[in-house]
């Protein structure tokens, strides 16, 4: 039976607005407001007349329900961008309550964590920025799957982006929540500004940005279905729904606090803060909103006209105005061109945009004005300087209002230059075209003298992640973009680690061999758990190639069968690069005739004419010095027949085996 929760929340921010009798006070405190018999209103605006009726006074105060228990929406929790450096980290749904009118979101709330990096992260470090993304809920289909670079899933999501915005990680405060079992969680407090409808589903997604390739971000899972992120439960890797694999990520083995049940799914932990709006609070043109880069809501209804007819360049089937204007001032981010668009509006649009953010209205004509450009909406381009003010103003043909979306890109010359990615190598500083041309990945101002390609993190990063081994069967894999903060006994500086793990089939000697790999310099080691005892170690066996051996080293790894065994593969001094791994059948003591013991794996044993010792019985040595290898006192001593060498000859016979100088071959 799938569970189905659902979550009360209430909206909460900044305190700054008072209903009295229907008047916006902006003026007074909560205490204030209470006294005098009015509505404190939490993260609400009046505008910049503090007694002008708002329409704010006319709605209840907002919340949101956290909609359906969907944790991940039906798609992978964490699939890398192309560029390595956002991880879709999931989405939840979200319904602003009440029948009509529009609310005023400012902080978006969520908490993240970590997997496949054993290095801490700490977002106010690794983090570059957090993108958050809204989108229009369309009959249940949700984002999901690998992100593009700039953090959305269009054109996967009918529904359509109503909000998308990049914010830099020195605007958004980081602070750390320790959590049972996985690594700390991190709350971000995001800062935001969206308007958006009443009673409409909408679907909130959060990404990281992160400054390198550096493991998964895991969007934590409420706890209780509230807000807050639960103890110990992240989305595993690669989850549809908790019967597919356990949400607990390997974290919790003692089983405290339980696995959810089968086919259950929880909302992911955030909040929404912020109030009831007046939906114009950018009606008039001194009351202009901040635009950025990316995709935000707006509405005009209710909006009136302030701003002038343009009859030189806004006149379209004999209508010069703009109507029922609302407005917004844009600080380019690039010196190129702007694109301001309001295609996916809900109405018939118009748009001007005008150099400059002085008078208001503006007295120049607009620098570019568009009425129909994407069937009934309206998208403009200009050319632009870095850090200049443009004003934007967005109205309706002849009047027409609605609810619609701007959205905002600023392209670089055609001619600028950066680091073109292809195959993990920084092939030149090309242009866009050029690195498209390529198949490239494309990092806009950056040059391949210092910049590193990306590299996503193997799956196998962390131990508990490990790849299994089977018996006889080679692996290859590689340990590029391999993290780690531990060091072997036998190697140098090898902290870029990928593991697998063995479950032993025998009881005997293992031996393990990276030598069929050549190229990379490796380590190898083997530990009893995760972070347990060091078992084993070896660094070059056979050339740069580690192995461990039964049949050539002192030191050997004994192994019972239906134990498990964790292998660390890593590079010497911080090598990293493509390796083949093997495990091959135990190895015991044989009895060879003679009373030789050699170490051998059964059928070798037998086919030498040998007689294969108990499994775990290793050879010893002839300890107490009767000519027979203390581990096969059954076996009759050795015996050689030779003649003497004459003098001045050499005698070329020497020990052998090794560990038994009472035996010689020559």
């Amino acid at each position: 039976m799938r569970l189905r929760m659902r979550v009360e929340k209430v909206i909460s921010g900044p305190v700054n607005a008072c209903c009295i009798d229907g008047i916006c006070r902006g003026d007074v405190d909560e205490q204030s407001c209470a006294f005098q018999g009015g509505v404190w209103q939490i993260g609400a605006s009046c505008g910049s007349d503090p007694t002008r009726p708002q329409p704010i006074c006319d709605h209840p105060p907002c919340g949101y329900d956290n909609g359906l228990p969907l944790d991940d929406a039906g798609g992978p929790v964490s699939q890398f961008s192309p560029d390595l450096l956002r991880a879709a980290a999931g989405a939840d749904d979200f319904v602003l309550r009440g029948t009509d009118g529009y609310c005023v979101i400012n902080q978006v709330r969520a908490w993240m964590t970590h997997v496949q990096n054993p290095a801490p992260i700490d977002p106010s470090v690794d983090y570059q920025a957090v993108t958050v993304t809204i989108y229009r809920d369309a009959g249940g289909i949700r984002p999901r799957g690998e992100p593009r670079n700039d953090g959305t899933h269009e054109p996967d999501v009918p529904g359509g982006i109503v909000y998308t915005r990049t914010i830099p990680i020195d605007r958004v405060i980081v602070t750390a929540e320790p959590v049972l079992c996985l690594n700390d969680a991190w709350r971000l407090d995001i800062p935001v500004d969206i308007v958006l409808r009443r009673n409409l589903r909408y679907w909130l997604e959060v990404q990281p940005v992160m400054n390198a390739a550096k493991g998964q971000a895991v969007w934590m899972l409420s706890e209780n279905q509230n807000e807050l992120p639960a103890r110990a439960f992240g989305p595993h890797l690669g989850i549809v729904g908790w019967g597919q694999v356990s949400g607990n990520d390997d974290a919790c083995p003692d089983g405290s606090p339980p696995t959810p049940p089968a086919d259950t799914r929880w909302n992911l932990a955030f909040a929404l803060i912020g109030g009831p709006g007046g939906a114009l609070r950018n009606d008039d043109c001194n009351n202009a909103l901040p635009l950025e880069d990316g995709i935000t809501p707006y509405t005009t209804n209710g909006a009136t006209t302030d701003g002038p007819p343009e009859p030189a360049t806004c006149q379209f089937f004999f209508d010069s105005q703009v109507g029922s204007d609302v407005w917004f001032e844009y600080t380019a981010s690039c010196t190129g061109e702007a694109v301001v668009s309001l295609c996916g509006s809900e109405y018939d649009t118009k748009m001007a945009a005008y150099a400059g953010c002085g008078r208001c209205p503006p007295d120049a004509p607009p620098v570019a004005c568009n009425d129909e450009s994407c069937l009934s909406q309206s998208e403009v381009n200009f050319p632009v300087s870095a850090g200049a003010c443009y004003r934007i103003r967005v109205g309706g043909f002849q009047g027409a209002q609605g609810d619609g979306i701007v959205s905002v890109t600023c392209q670089p010359p055609p001619d600028a230059l950066g680091a073109c990615c292809v195959d993990l190598t920084c092939a030149g500083t090309l242009t866009r075209s050029q690195c498209e041309a390529a198949s490239g990945t494309f990092f806009l101002g950056q040059n391949c003298d210092t910049f590193v390609c990306p590299i996503e993190a193997p799956p196998h990063d962390e131990c508990p992640a490990c790849i299994p081994l089977e018996t006889g069967v080679p692996y290859t894999g590689t340990t590029r973009g391999s993290g780690g903060s531990d060091v072997s006994s036998c190697g140098f500086n090898d902290r870029n680690d990928v593991w697998h793990c063995w479950t032993a089939d025998c009881t005997g000697n293992a031996k393990i061999s990276l030598c069929d790999q050549a190229g990379l310099d490796t380590t190898l080691a083997v530990y009893d758990a995760c972070g347990g005892t060091e078992l084993g170690c070896n660094d070059d066996e056979c050339n740069l190639q580690s192995a461990i051996n039964p049949l050539t080293q002192l030191k050997r790894l004994a192994v019972f069968e239906g134990e498990t065994y964790f292998i660390r593969v890593s590079g010497f001094n911080g090598a990293v690069g493509e390796y083949t791994i093997v495990v091959d059948s135990c190895v015991s003591g044989c009895c060879l005739p003679g009373g030789r013991c050699l170490d051998r794996q059964p059928a070798d044993c037998e086919a030498a004419g040998g007689i294969p010792l108990p499994p775990g019985t290793f050879c010893r040595g002839d300890i107490n010095g009767d000519g027979v290898n203390d581990a096969c006192p059954a076996c009759p001593p050795v015996t050689s027949v030779f003649a003497m060498p004459g003098d001045g000859a050499v005698d070329a016979r020497q020990p052998y085996p090794p560990d038994d100088p009472t035996a010689l071959q020559g």
